[in-house]
């Protein structure tokens, strides 16, 4: 197989999530919200530390084979725009043989290129969000590893004493393979929101908008894909496996940071249609998939 540029989409298959057990490897969990939350839906149902401070905010999670891991999403959390976290992986279960850390990693990357925000602006020097512009949104931390990794244990380590919540929270710790696309969405691909807001007019025409939680959308098609050693032995396996109800990891733009909170997310698959033949080797893949709120 070719290899793949390294700015290409990635998505999330070969899902282990379900098969860490969490656990709170020195940490402070509530008792309500426990770490065992974070490998498993619904997204409400979070893991929260009962403290924002360093030695209360870290978990670990184990699984009983070793697994083949390079992308990693911190879903739904409430780090603050100072917060900062580090990934270790282990090759065993005891956490005693290190295979990689990601040493400390912002949870905000900047959002913004240098220039794009008019100089007035309170973060045009550091192009990340503010905290009003983070607020009420859910939001995901994907992380793309340099290359695979054959792992049975991680531990998560957050610091972020200063979060307003006064604790961290986190929805789910996705852990996937990932898979690189071979050839990148073609041009014309679309992405967005589904729009749930409802409006209630009343008879003298005021309207009453109701807000409702948005997912992001994103609608495209690989052109070309080769049948024999992507579409059938990846694409095909994915919709059998995931269907329409398991989740996975959407990263658009691993190589692109500024772009990284607005785009990635966790997805399920939406029928898109048939995998068309393109030509004899080659084929025609749609792609539909929709956040998970």
């Amino acid at each position: 197989m070719p290899v793949a540029d390294a700015g290409n989409a990635v998505l999330g298959f070969g899902r282990w999530t379900p098969e860490f057990s969490f656990s709170a490897g020195g940490g402070a969990w509530s008792a309500l919200y426990p770490p065992s939350n974070l490998n498993a839906l619904p997204l409400y149902l979070v893991g929260r530390t009962t403290s924002a401070q360093p030695g209360a905010t870290r978990c670990t999670a184990t699984c009983p084979q070793r697994v083949p891991v390079r992308l990693l999403g911190l879903v739904h959390h409430n780090a603050s725009v100072n917060g900062r976290f580090r990934l270790s992986l282990y090759a065993d279960t005891a956490l005693a043989t290190l295979l990689h850390t990601t040493g400390w990693q912002e949870f905000w990357p900047p959002a913004f290129p240098l220039g794009a925000l008019p100089f007035e602006s309170r973060n045009f020097w550091t192009g990340k969000y503010t905290p009003r512009q983070i607020a009420n949104d859910m939001w995901t931390r994907p992380v793309w590893l340099p290359r695979t990794y054959l792992i049975q244990g991680l531990r998560l380590e957050v610091n972020d004493p200063l979060n307003p919540a006064g604790f961290f929270e986190m929805g789910l710790l996705d852990i996937a393979q990932g898979h690189q696309l071979q050839i990148n969405f073609a041009p014309g691909s679309e992405f967005g929101f589904r729009f749930r807001t409802e409006e209630q007019e009343a008879l003298g025409g005021v309207a009453y908008p109701e807000r409702r939680d948005k997912p992001r959308v994103f609608r495209g098609t690989v052109e070309n894909a080769d049948h024999l050693r992507e579409v059938m032995p990846f694409f095909w396996e994915a919709l059998r496996e995931h269907d329409l109800d398991v989740p996975m990891l959407w990263h658009p733009y691993p190589e692109q940071r500024t772009l990284w909170m607005r785009t990635c997310f966790l997805a399920r698959l939406r029928d898109p249609g048939l995998i068309a033949h393109a030509t004899a080797e080659t084929d025609r893949l749609p792609i539909l998939l929709e956040e998970v709120l």
